[in-house]
């Protein structure tokens, strides 16, 4: 059976994935990356050569507006100036739970979803690594307007 691969490699069947709830899987989609190498402890595994992984990463919801940006210039004072996929240049305010777990420098690759009221502002909601960023320009997920990686 295909076996997913989560953002902090704990790994879980599919059937486990369509058992969870749907609230816990409503912001991600999952992206098939062919076969990969398994680690040693899952020799049993290693002798089907056909297996299939899944990296969950969480991609913009169209529907609630959010888009990609790249991180532009730090402003302080928990803002930051984002160039995104749209072409324009928005001042970004980072969250709370964001600003106390992942730091953000100017290259990043964010999630923003800009303001009702006022559109040169957004917040940011997601701060993607390196390796994240990477794999969805491989996969071709990003636009070109913030396709740098």
């Amino acid at each position: 059976t295909p076996r997913l691969r989560f953002a902090d490699s704990a790994k879980i069947s599919k059937n486990e994935l369509l058992q969870t709830p749907h609230s816990e899987v409503r912001w991600f989609r999952y992206i098939h990356i062919g076969n990969g190498h398994l680690s040693s402890d899952t020799l049993e595994r290693n002798r089907e050569e056909d297996e299939q992984e899944y990296v969950r990463m969480r991609l913009p919801n169209r529907r609630e507006g959010e888009i990609f940006a790249l991180a532009e210039q730090l402003m302080g004072g928990s803002r930051i100036q984002v160039v995104c996929e749209d072409g324009k240049t928005r001042m970004g305010r980072i969250r709370g739970r964001i600003k106390k777990r992942k730091w953000i420098r100017p290259g990043d690759l964010l999630i923003v979803r800009p303001w009702d009221f006022q559109d040169d502002k957004a917040d940011v909601l997601y701060r993607y690594t390196y390796t994240e960023s990477s794999n969805l320009s491989r996969r071709g997920k990003l636009p070109d307007s913030v396709n740098v990686f």
